[in-house]
C-alpha cells in the first residue's frame, strides 16, 4: 500500500513539473498583484498582505526547480507539495472563509479548483487537499476563532455546483491527457520502430555487402570461381541475415506487447542464464565489432530460470544498448555481465558499467513509461518494458548508481524451488551447472537396448538424454509414486516376462497422464490395443532398430537430432525415383522446401491447402514415399488429413509422415505425433537437419 502510495506521489511531481515555472511565474507576480486589486481598487471584506507575500514566496523556488543542486533536488517532491497545498487549497479556502463566501471569492475559489486540476490529474489528491483544507478552516473559525464569521453568505446550494466543477473539470482533463498520451504514445512507437529495426537492418546491409564483394568480379563478365572457405562464409552470412530477420520479427512482437502496455509473458520455459547471455551476446547486432571486446560476461553462478525466452533477450539487448551508448564518448569504458545465485530471495543477472552514472534524481523514474535521461533520440520505452517484463515473471530490476563512477542494473530472478525443477522434468547439476532436462525410465528384461553401446553412447552422451533401466515391477510402481514427474519419456519393452505391459500402462496414466509412453518389440495384432490404453507409440517387432528407437526418444523429447551414425551414413544416400507429397499454404515456404526437395533428388507434388492433400493422396493413389505437411491450412488441417489416412487401411496408410508447423509447444508437438504423424520440424530450424530427417524417413 505504501509503495503505490509513493508511486502516485511520484507520478504526480513528475506530471506537475512541465508547468512548474509558467505556474511559479503567476504565483510569485499574482499573489501581490491581487492583493491591491482586492484592497483598493474593488474592496473585499478582508485582505492579508503578509499571507499574499508568505504564499508569492512559496513560488520562488518553482522558478528554479531545475537548476537546484543535486543536494536539494531530492527534497523539492516534498516542497512542491507542501508549497501548493498551502498556495491553493489552504489560501484560497481560508479567503473564501474570511469573505463570508462573497461572489468575488466563490468564483475565485472555482479558478483555484481548475487550477489545481491542471497541475494535478489525480482526483482524489484533488479531494484529500481541499476536503482537508476545508476542515482545518473549519477548525479555525469554529474553535480557535482567528476570524470572527458567522458564514451567513454560505447556502447549501452551492455544494452541487463545486461538486460538478471538480468532477467535470477532472474528467474533461482526463479525456484530454489520454488524447495527448495516444500521440505521445504513437510517436514514441514510431520512433521505437526505427530505432529497434536499425540493428537487424543494419547487419543485413553489411552482410549483404559482404556476399555482394565475395562474388563480385572486376569490370568484365568472367564468372568467378568461389574457393571453399569463400563458399562458407557466404553460407555463414546468408545464415546472419536469417537471424537478423528473426530478431527483427521478434522486435516487433516486443514493440506490439508494449502497445498492448503488457509484457509478453506467455509460453515461459526454463532456460539456463549461461547458455541465454551467451546466445543473446553472440545475435546482439553490435554497430562496430570492436565493441565487443568491451563486453567481458562471468557465468561461473550459473542458475535455471523460467521466462518468455524472447521477452529476456529483448531485455539483455536492452541493457547492453544503454551501456553501449556512451561508449563513442568513453572508449575506456567496460561493460561486465555476472550472476549472483547467493541472495537469500532471487537470482540475479548484474550489468554493470564504469559509464557517465545516473543521477539520484532522476535514477527513481528511469523505468517510467516515456522516461527519458541523457539520450536525445531515446523512447523512454526500453527499460519500461525491462521492468514490465521482470514483473510479469514475479521478479524486479533495479539500478544504482553514482555519477561519474558506475551504473548497475540488476535483474532479480524468482528462484526456482526444488520442487519444481522436480515436477517440470529437470535435473540441474550444481556441481557443474550443467542442465539435462531430458530423463528416460527403459523398463526392459531381455537387456536389448541396455548392452547397446551404440545406444548408451547416442542417448546418454550425444542426445544428452539420462537414461534409467528397470526390469522389477514393484520397483517400477514405487518408482512412479515417487518419481513419475521427473521423466520426460518412458520407455517398455514388450517382451518383458515378469510384467503385464498392458497393465504398466494402466497404472503409469494413473500417475501421469501427459508422460508420453513408447512400446517397442510389439506383435502387429497389439498395436491398437496399446494405443487405446494409453501408449502413445508402439514400435513393432519389424520396425524395431536401435537407430528407430534413439530417433523415438529423441522427437518424443523434442530435441531436434539425430543419431550420429545416421547422419553419417546419410550423406550418400541416393534419392533418385522417389516422390514426396509437400502440403503447404505458403507460397515461399512452398517454393523453397521443393527447390530443397529436389536438389536432394526427389520427385516433388506439392498443393496448398489440406484439400489439396487429401484429393492427391486418395484419389490419385498416391504413390508418394514421404509425406510433408503444414498443419493450420486453408479447407482442412493437416492434421485431420493424417488421422483420414491412417485409418483408411490402403496399402500407403503407413506412409512416412513430417509435420511442418511454426508452432513448437511441447504439448502440441506431441498432440501431432500422437495423431499419427512420425516426427515434426519446427519453421525456422537449420534447414540442414530437415535434409537429414527426410533421409532418415525414407531410407
Amino acid at each position: 500500500m505504501f509503495e503505490k502510495i509513493k508511486r502516485e506521489y511520484d507520478n504526480v511531481f513528475r506530471y506537475a513539473q512541465n508547468n512548474l515555472f509558467l505556474v511559479g511565474i503567476l504565483g510569485v507576480f499574482g499573489f501581490p498583484i491581487y492583493y491591491f486589486i482586492w484592497k483598493y481598487i474593488y474592496p473585499q471584506q478582508y485582505e492579508s498582505l503578509i499571507l499574499r507575500l508568505f504564499c508569492s514566496a512559496l513560488f520562488i523556488p518553482w522558478l528554479f526547480a531545475n537548476k537546484l543542486p543535486s543536494k536539494l533536488i531530492r527534497y523539492f517532491p516534498a516542497y512542491f507539495f507542501f508549497s501548493l497545498f498551502v498556495s491553493i487549497p489552504f489560501f484560497f479556502t481560508y479567503m473564501l472563509f474570511a469573505n463570508n463566501f462573497s461572489d468575488i471569492w466563490l468564483m475565485s475559489y472555482l479558478v483555484a479548483i481548475y487550477l489545481a486540476i491542471l497541475l494535478i490529474y489525480h482526483w482524489w489528491v484533488i479531494i484529500l487537499m481541499f476536503s482537508s483544507c476545508i476542515l482545518i478552516n473549519l477548525f479555525l473559525y469554529s474553535f480557535v476563532r482567528i476570524l470572527p464569521t458567522h458564514f451567513s453568505g454560505f447556502e447549501i446550494k452551492y455544494i452541487p455546483v463545486y461538486i460538478f466543477a471538480i468532477v467535470s473539470g477532472i474528467l474533461c482533463h482526463r479525456t484530454e491527457l489520454k488524447s495527448q498520451f495516444k500521440i505521445k504514445n504513437m510517436k514514441s512507437f514510431g520512433n521505437g520502430i526505427a530505432h529497434e529495426m536499425r540493428n537487424p537492418l543494419n547487419a543485413i546491409n553489411l552482410v549483404t555487402s559482404r556476399i555482394k564483394s565475395l562474388i563480385s568480379v572486376s569490370d568484365n563478365n568472367i564468372k568467378k570461381e568461389l574457393d571453399q572457405d569463400e563458399i562458407k562464409e557466404i553460407s555463414k552470412n546468408l545464415n546472419t541475415i536469417l537471424g537478423c530477420t528473426s530478431r527483427a520479427s521478434e522486435v516487433i512482437d516486443m514493440i506490439l506487447a508494449n502497445i498492448k502496455e503488457k509484457s509478453n509473458a506467455e509460453k515461459l520455459e526454463f532456460i539456463q542464464v549461461a547458455d541465454l547471455i551467451s546466445s543473446s551476446i553472440r545475435e546482439y547486432g553490435f554497430d562496430d565489432e570492436s565493441h565487443r571486446n568491451h563486453v567481458s560476461v562471468n557465468t561461473n553462478e550459473n542458475f535455471i530460470i523460467k521466462v518468455n525466452k524472447t521477452a529476456i533477450t529483448y531485455v539483455i539487448f536492452n541493457l547492453l544498448r544503454n551501456s553501449l551508448y556512451y561508449l563513442k564518448n568513453n572508449p575506456n569504458q567496460r561493460i561486465k555481465i555476472y550472476l549472483n545465485n547467493k541472495d537469500e530471495n532471487f537470482n540475479q543477472i548484474i550489468f554493470e558499467d564504469n559509464g557517465p552514472g545516473i543521477s539520484a534524481s532522476h535514477i527513481k523514474y528511469i523505468f517510467d513509461s516515456f522516461y527519458t535521461y541523457g539520450k536525445n533520440e531515446g523512447t523512454g520505452l526500453g527499460l519500461y518494458f525491462c521492468k514490465m517484463t521482470m514483473e510479469s515473471i514475479e521478479g524486479s530490476i533495479e539500478c544504482k548508481s553514482r555519477v561519474g563512477k558506475f551504473t548497475k542494473f540488476i535483474l532479480n530472478f524468482p528462484k526456482i524451488s526444488n520442487d519444481e525443477i522436480s515436477k517440470n522434468n529437470i535435473l540441474f547439476d550444481k556441481n557443474d551447472n550443467n542442465l539435462f532436462p531430458k530423463n528416460v525410465l527403459v523398463v526392459e528384461e531381455g537387456g536389448f537396448l541396455k548392452n547397446l553401446e551404440m545406444f548408451k553412447e547416442e542417448v546418454n552422451g550425444n542426445l544428452n538424454v539420462n537414461v534409467n533401466f528397470m526390469s522389477n515391477l514393484r520397483d517400477i510402481i514405487q518408482e512412479l509414486k515417487s518419481n513419475c514427474a521427473y521423466y520426460n519419456l518412458m520407455l517398455i519393452d514388450y517382451e518383458n516376462k515378469d510384467i503385464h505391459v498392458e497393465n504398466l500402462i494402466k497404472i503409469t496414466r494413473e500417475f501421469n497422464q501427459k508422460i508420453p509412453i513408447l512400446v517397442y518389440n510389439a506383435f502387429e495384432k497389439v498395436i491398437d490395443n496399446l494405443i487405446n490404453i494409453g501408449a502413445d507409440e508402439v514400435i513393432s517387432k519389424n520396425q524395431r532398430s536401435n537407430q528407430y528407437i534413439v530417433r523415438s526418444i529423441a522427437k518424443w523429447s523434442l530435441i531436434n537430432k539425430l543419431p550420429e551414425n545416421i547422419t553419417i551414413s546419410l550423406l550418400n544416400q541416393n534419392n533418385e525415383g522417389k516422390k514426396v507429397l509437400l502440403a503447404e499454404d505458403n507460397q515461399v515456404n512452398r517454393l523453397m522446401l521443393t527447390t530443397l526437395l529436389k536438389k536432394m533428388g526427389f520427385e516433388v507434388d506439392a498443393v496448398a491447402n489440406g484439400k489439396e492433400l487429401h484429393d492427391k493422396f486418395f484419389k490419385d493413389n498416391s504413390q508418394h514415399d514421404l509425406l510433408i505437411t503444414d498443419i493450420n491450412m486453408p479447407l482442412m488441417n493437416g492434421d485431420e488429413v493424417v488421422k483420414k489416412i491412417r485409418k483408411s487401411g490402403q496399402k500407403k496408410s503407413h506412409i512416412p509422415i513430417i509435420v511442418y508447423s511454426g508452432d513448437g509447444e511441447k504439448e502440441k508437438i506431441h498432440k501431432f505425433l500422437r495423431s499419427g504423424i512420425n516426427d515434426f520440424f519446427i519453421k525456422g530450424t537449420d534447414i540442414g537437419y530437415l535434409s537429414n530427417l527426410i533421409k532418415f524417413w525414407v531410407s
